[in-house]
């Protein structure tokens, strides 16, 4: 009997130890190289936010989530004109603030391509935004994360 609970125990302790090394590889994947878990759901979150947005027609995501995190985005959206390109970036932009599994620190989207491929960079600095991030949106625009977002 005591043969087999040694067994059993090291059997358990065994697995508990190659999940704690899978998970610490994750984390020092994240940390590192930018392609974890983390970085996996930055994009997806990123991905989900913009693609609900009328008027988006693609998105094209990099999240790195290593020593902090940058994240790289442009969007796509079905507008011949900077100005109906703008009204779209707004609300990308209000999407992504909107969304609590978004964290304050990771940046909106600047870079769109119009209807014919030519890129528009909005910044919204004449609307109170300096620090391009998500944090800056929900402070600048009072905007306060819903928990349950419509879909």
């Amino acid at each position: 009997m005591r043969r087999v609970t040694v067994i059993v125990v090291a059997v358990v302790l065994g697995l508990g130890s190659i999940a704690g090394m899978v998970a610490a590889f994750d984390y020092l994947a994240d940390l590192f190289a930018g392609t974890g878990s983390r970085s996996r759901a930055c994009d997806a979150i990123y991905r989900e936010d913009i693609l609900a947005v009328p008027g988006v027609t693609s998105v094209e995501v990099h999240c790195a989530m290593q020593l902090g995190g940058t994240q790289t985005v442009e969007v796509s959206v079905d507008a011949s004109d900077k100005w109906a390109a703008q009204d779209i970036a707004r609300e990308v932009v209000t999407a992504m603030a909107r969304d609590p599994r978004v964290e304050d620190g990771w940046l909106f989207p600047r870079k769109y391509r119009l209807d014919d491929g030519s890129p528009v960079v909005f910044n919204f600095y004449d609307e109170g935004l300096t620090l391009g991030t998500v944090g800056d949106v929900r402070r600048t625009w009072s905007i306060t994360p819903t928990p349950e977002r419509k879909r």
